[in-house]
């Protein structure tokens, strides 16, 4: 087995915890609204709105990252 097959091998046996978060379900809602509410803010709100888009993605990044026990630990 070529180390590409093996690779794709053990990354279609991860499993996705943070799917089963009924807290990625509510984040993944709110990244949706947010995203619709950026885009009926007015032309010269577009740093805000570029924030806000940003903390939405962020959010659901966060809790996926936090399910799988993989991100790296952060030192204060």
């Amino acid at each position: 087995m070529s180390q590409s097959q093996s690779q794709s091998q053990s990354q279609s046996n991860l499993v996705f915890r943070h799917n089963n978060l009924r807290v990625h379900g509510v984040a993944l809602q709110f990244s949706v609204a947010a995203w619709k509410l950026a885009e009926q803010l007015p032309r010269g709100a577009g740093p805000i709105a570029e924030q806000l888009r940003r903390a939405a993605v962020s959010t659901v990044t966060n809790i996926a990252e936090g399910a799988s026990g993989q991100a790296p630990v952060k030192s204060a």
